[in-house]
């Protein structure tokens, strides 16, 4: 298994794994025999005109067509970007070729699909040709030729020059570069930008705000002045323009104009222009649109943020900038507050607010010192459920009448190990390189995958030690263009601070043939992303063990035209022009740690670690994904894994904890193990924020179904605490296996899950429906509502091997098993001389009689079936899946042969959580029953056929629990018409009737008492509506007045799918927010929380911040509502 085979650069084939699921149009972009480009995607990548049509070509076989190039014909060619071959035939493979007059020859090959043409990129050329040739492997092909300019920023196409219009300059063409030549003041303006949403002449402002260029100036000119025009000033102003120096030698530079600091820095990016003033001649290799850091100094600098050692209480220490506090905040306070990644919207400290973030604790702006310095000490470490690890804290300043002005960027507690650390910590030796010695530029303009390549080998070949990044303290920092590095045994890649790793944008560089977009296509197979069957991860490990990847830098994927986010049905736009690979992918790698770095921007999952033994993962930080699926951390078939205080903002699941015996996706850089131990155990979560939004932050993927030993497809032995968990499903399943069972798959089956057991979740803030959904769990533990079943699951040992048995083992590996005996496979508990051994289920029993039986087989010395209780979350051993407590039931059996055996028991609470099951009889109680005894070797126990019989009133207890649940609910709200559901043990409430005097259709639930700041919080499912109805939906109401002609009113209409926040009047309606095509990918349960503040309103939803819209609070009443539809309420709370 350490050595299975799996693809890397260097054994990757250079052909299209994969065609394209959404539009079969757009076809594999690839590079022919590393010289010449032919792709049938150009089109939608780029924009391309006709300089000049050359006619059609028919060839055939033996009889290749020939065309004779006139002086007329190689002036265009010296200024073209491409030959442009339109085949009317399909499947023919074709070779164009140029002569030269010397027998000079540049030839590439194609495949032809009629109706769409190929590109063949003319920059490398180097003679000037005076005869072109088509020819065909045999059958005839008719095409029409023509010279095309193609519109590329990135520098891979020459002819640009034809895209851009010299002013008071020369604009020439030179290779795929163009020379500016001037003579005083002059440059070029672009053409005006095309509505090219997502694409690569696209940029959003004020998120996309920089204009990347790659340039280099043999002349010694001073500066460069970038100019632009935007939708919000359609004019070129003095105001919206960045001048920078220009580097004083002829290599290649990357300068980065940002325009976040300009008022016209707003909207879409129209035209811009570049001008130089001197004389001599400027090249521009290239350029991007990128979205950087804004433009702004912080008021305040953190210097430490440190919990002390017993992890109680925090200290902040820093410095007020100078004046960095107008006047009227003298006599305030300086606050710190916690926050999360869901309202970081990467805008800058002078767009952040109070809204949506918790106050920790404050010091009066008087106590600063006249330097500036402050320390705020002894604050709370703890934040209502969990501690300030999984936040982000920020300071502001708060003085009676002014509003809170954010002080800094946002920090965190720094000694995030103060209560736990590695319990898999290994050291590597003190050999150390930097990759620039081994010729990395990090120059954002090299690619330096090879020589980080070379440096990662050369250390694991000296015996191992570290290979470090130089990073840089620039506002950009010191980037490393990568297309994919292989990590070596023994090494440590190490980030400086300010060190990244950038995703190459430019397809020639890739050693593979990359493919673009999300999917592929494996006919009949779900979910085929190119991450796993056509791209290799951007860092990748496989086979390999004593890794590391450690320090304060990033990990930055290609993110072109991302800042138009994800817009369902269908992928983010521009997905498609993109290379998506996962930025992290290790599979069998043991011994591993990843910490203190940041993934940004990926465009599907940010990292796997497949089949891994021995996993550190701490102070990571995943966030700004780009695309769907945007899975946090993978630990499919890991043992031993350990999540601390890391950071997810994402769309997908957060810590995937997932087993797949047949997974035909598994055909590239990870695999299936067939035959191996595949399941996921010992994972620990602790500290993390995990935002998945319609994903499951802890996420159960039980897909082994098809493996005969079940046992080697558990998800078990998970303990999660101290998490922030938002999402859909704080704690949620994938339970439905799509590679197994009913096909096509519909995600319909509810028992083609593989087993999970020993799950303890606690103390833990939730904000979501934790479920898992059909799955029958065995010893799970949880403070939200997830537990244990109620009967036996692989009692007869069918699923193959111990599966949902929690076993105590002794020192003998083999004490708790399964055996086969009288041809069947049944379980054994055995080598009772050896200490003491027991094999149980976890199951939650309701009060009332029970009994247990099996059919046993035992020695001499017998077996003891028992029920006892698992210790309470929050008491001693309440947080390990393996402790147990007093015994409540015994009975010693001793049988010869096999025979059917049982123990009564009763339990009086209303639900108890128990272990039942078998164990070496035990010495010293009852004498009644049991006899110290020694055990002979051959003591052991053969058991099978477990079940459970229970005898209690469920309608009682049921009724119980609706009580107090409506009970809970009517402190707050009038629920008359609602009734209460119940779905997967949790209790809701529904909708029924309307009240008298309602509109028909419509469900109020009125809060009790009126309100003006508030939080409004409930977690909705829609069960059935009317798409005729066209106000279907649900929404918050709030400062109901006048009789309720006066109100605000948050709606999301399912059927027109808007989410919209209107002002309601006798004098008529104010729409304050309103956003289209809202609507969500699953129909769980959707939490939608409101903050009402002085003069704002917040909209969360699924734990992201939707807008935060300017509105003055008013008193008034508070109600929710539901319109045309069959709804289930869950946590609805008005604070």
């Amino acid at each position: 298994m350490s050595r299975y085979l799996v693809k890397d650069k260097f054994t990757y084939e250079r052909v299209p794994q994969t065609d394209y699921s959404y539009n079969p149009d757009y076809l594999p972009y690839s590079w022919i025999d590393g010289r010449v480009q032919s792709h049938n995607v150009m089109l939608p990548l780029y924009q391309a005109e006709t300089l000049l049509a050359l006619g059609d070509l028919t060839a055939a076989g033996d009889t290749p067509a020939d065309m004779a190039l006139t002086g007329a014909v190689q002036e265009v060619l010296s200024r073209s970007s491409a030959l442009r071959v339109r085949p009317t035939e399909s499947g023919i493979v074709y070779r164009a070729t140029f002569f030269g007059a010397a027998g000079e020859s540049f030839s590439s090959v194609g495949t032809s699909c009629a109706g769409h043409p190929d590109f063949f990129a003319l920059s490398r050329m180097d003679f000037t040709p005076v005869r072109f040739r088509l020819e065909t492997d045999g059958a005839p092909l008719t095409a029409s030729l023509s010279l095309e300019a193609v519109w590329n920023t990135l520098g891979e196409w020459g002819g640009q020059a034809h895209f851009y219009t010299p002013e008071n300059a020369v604009l020439t063409d030179r290779g795929c570069a163009m020379a500016l030549t001037v003579d005083g003041r002059g440059g070029f303006a672009s053409r005006s930008l095309p509505l090219d949403p997502g694409g690569c002449y696209s940029m959003l402002m004020p998120r996309r705000n920089t204009v990347f260029v790659i340039l280099s100036n043999p002349d010694g000119l001073a500066s460069a002045t970038l100019s632009f025009t935007s939708e919000a000033a359609p004019d070129y102003l003095p105001e919206n323009a960045v001048t920078l120096p220009l580097p004083q030698d002829a290599d290649m530079h990357a300068l980065y104009f940002n325009l976040s600091a300009c008022p016209g820095c707003s909207g879409r990016l129209t035209g811009f222009r570049l001008e130089i003033e001197g004389r001599g001649t400027l090249l521009l290799h290239g350029y991007s649109f990128e979205q950087e850091k804004p433009l702004e100094t912080p008021r305040a600098t953190v210097t430490s943020c440190l919990a002390d050692a017993t992890a109680t209480t925090l200290t902040v220490t820093g410095r007020l900038c100078a004046d960095a506090l107008p006047a009227a905040y003298a006599d305030g306070q300086l606050c710190l507050y916690a926050g999360t990644m869901a309202d970081a919207h990467g805008l800058g400290a002078s767009h952040e607010t109070t809204a949506g973030k918790e106050r920790v604790g404050s010091i009066p702006l008087s106590a600063v010192s006249a330097d500036g310095g402050f320390r705020m000490a002894e604050l709370p470490l703890r934040l209502g459920a969990t501690t300030l690890l999984p936040y982000q804290l920020l300071l502001f300043a708060e003085a009676e009448g002014q509003p809170a002005l954010c002080l800094s960027d946002r920090f965190y507690v720094e000694n995030y190990e103060v209560s736990d650390g590695n319990p898999y910590a290994f050291d590597l030796p003190d050999y150390t390189v930097r990759v620039t010695d081994f010729g990395a530029f990090g120059d954002a303009i090299h690619n330096d995958t090879d020589a980080i390549q070379a440096a990662l080998d050369h250390v694991s070949a000296a015996g191992g030690g570290h290979v470090v990044l130089p990073g840089s303290s620039d506002r950009y920092g010191r980037r490393y263009i990568v297309t994919s590095i292989l990590l070596r045994d023994s090494v440590d890649l190490h980030f400086e601070d300010g060190a990244v790793l950038w995703q190459s944008q430019r397809r020639d560089e890739y050693p593979y043939q990359p493919a673009v977009g999300h999917d592929g296509v494996i006919p009949g197979v779900n979910w085929t992303h190119n991450l796993h069957v056509s791209n290799l991860p951007l860092v990748q490990g496989a086979n390999i063990s004593h890794i590391k990847i450690t320090g304060h830098g990033s990990i930055r994927m290609l993110d072109t035209g991302s800042e138009e986010g994800v817009d369902m049905p269908g992928y983010a736009a521009g997905c498609y022009r993109r290379i998506h690979c996962i930025p992290l992918g290790l599979f069998c790698c043991n011994d591993v740690e990843t910490r203190d770095f940041e993934i940004i921007r990926s465009n599907n999952y940010n990292t796997e670690y497949s089949h891994c033994c021995r996993v550190y993962i701490a102070n990571v930080r995943l966030h700004e994904v780009k695309c769907v699926s945007g899975d946090g951390f993978g630990v499919a078939g890991s043992h031993g894994v350990r999540v601390n205080r890391c950071f997810l903002q994402s769309n997908d699941d957060g810590v995937i904890m997932s087993c797949h015996y047949f997974d035909p996706r598994g055909i590239l850089w990870w695999t299936n193990l067939r035959g191996y131990d595949n399941s996921c155990r010992d994972i620990t979560v602790l500290h993390s924020y995990i935002n998945s939004g319609g994903g499951k932050a802890l996420a159960f993927i039980t897909w082994g179904t098809s493996d005969p030993i079940q046992e080697n497809e558990e998800v078990s032995g998970v303990y999660a605490t101290d998490n922030y968990l938002t999402s859909v499903n704080p704690v949620g399943t994938w339970p439905d296996n799509p590679y197994n069972g009913k096909q096509p798959f519909d995600n319909s089956e509810t028992d083609d899950y593989s087993p999970v057991k020993d799950v303890r979740i606690v103390g833990n803030r939730y904000a979501g429906n934790c479920t898992l959904g059909p799955i029958r769990a065995t010893n799970v533990l949880t403070d939200c509502g997830v537990c244990s079943t109620s009967d036996f699951r692989n009692g007869d040992f069918t699923l193959g091997g111990m599966a949902n048995w929690t076993m105590w083992r002794n020192d003998a590996p083999d004490s708790v098993g399964t055996v086969i005996y009288a041809d069947k496979e049944k379980g054994r508990i055995c080598h009772f001389e050896r200490g003491d051994v027991a094999a149980a289920q976890g199951l939650r029993l309701e009060a009332g009689q029970h009994i247990f039986r099996c059919e046993l087989l035992t020695g001499a010395g017998g077996a003891e079936l028992f029920v006892a209780r698992i210790p309470a979350l929050g008491t001693p051993g309440g947080d390990t899946p393996y402790a147990m407590g007093d015994v409540l039931a015994s009975r010693r059996a001793v049988c010869t042969r096999p025979t059917v055996v049982s123990l009564s028991f009763e339990l009086t609470d209303e639900v108890s959580d128990v272990f039942v099951g078998l164990r070496r009889p035990a010495e010293g109680v009852s004498a009644q029953d049991y006899a110290a005894q020694d055990y002979a070797a051959e003591d052991c126990a053969v058991f099978d056929a477990c079940t459970m019989e229970s005898r209690v009133d469920r309608d009682a207890i049921a009724a119980r629990r609706r009580e107090r649940f409506l009970a809970a609910v009517e402190q707050d709200f009038d629920t008359t018409g609602f009734c209460v559901d119940g779905k997967e043990g949790k209790l809701y409430l529904r909708t029924t009737a309307g009240r008298e005097g309602e509109p028909d259709g419509r469900r109020y639930l009125p809060a009790r008492r009126e309100c003006d700041v508030f939080t409004l919080n409930s977690a909705v499912q829609s069960n059935a509506y009317d798409t005729a109805a066209g106000r279907c939906g649900f929404g918050y109401r709030f400062g109901i007045r006048d009789g309720g002609r006066c109100y605000t009113e948050l709606c999301f209409n399912v059927v027109e799918r808007t989410l919209t926040l209107t002002d309601v009047s006798p004098d008529g309606e104010t729409v304050l927010y309103r956003r289209t095509n809202f609507f969500f990918t699953s129909s769980d349960f959707h939490i939608f929380r409101m903050d009402v503040c002085r003069d704002t309103v917040a909209i969360w939803i699924d734990g992201s911040l939707y807008a935060t819209v300017p509105h003055t609070a008013c008193m008034g009443g508070v109600a929710a509502f539901y319109t045309d539809m069959d709804a289930s309420i869950s946590g609805l709370t008005l604070e």
